[in-house]
């Protein structure tokens, strides 16, 4: 069993740690164990846990500048890609950029995904009927007005 420490010696321990070593670092600087620093500073794991780091809060209009800085990042990258792949990971990089800032915008971005061809069919023949329904209302709101 080796000696005790020096009071001085565990003191200098302690402090070492307080002040923001690590349990190896402060094992190594002094030459003891891991265990016995780990013994030494036992109450001290609370004490000495970091501060939650705060999150910055970017408004708007921080956001939109970030994307923009992105999108002209990417659009810079372009002519460098000369490989498949790295077309796909700048593709997929865009695709995002441009998601996020439609988000921004207020705009939808969901995606609507068809299981069977009939279930497109059927959402293709409604969606041409809106579109056919608005396209009438317009002229007959021009025919009123005009």
């Amino acid at each position: 069993m080796p000696p005790p420490l020096p009071a001085d010696q565990r003191t200098a321990i302690i402090d070492a740690v307080r002040s923001g070593a690590s349990v190896r670092q402060a094992a190594a600087q002094f030459g003891v164990s891991v265990g016995v620093v780990a013994k030494l500073t036992r109450g001290l794991a609370r004490e000495r846990a970091p501060a939650p780091k705060k999150r910055a809060d970017y408004d708007r209009a921080r956001r939109l500048e970030v994307l923009n800085r992105a999108f002209t990042h990417a659009l810079e990258l372009l002519p460098t890609v000369t490989k498949p792949a790295q077309l796909q990971a700048w593709a997929v990089a865009v695709g995002v950029l441009i998601d996020k800032r439609r988000l921004e915008e207020g705009e939808v971005t969901a995606r609507t995904e068809m299981v069977t061809a009939d279930a497109a069919r059927e959402e293709l023949a409604r969606r041409l009927d809106e579109l056919a329904a608005r396209r009438q209302l317009r002229r007959e709101r021009e025919r009123q007005t005009g």
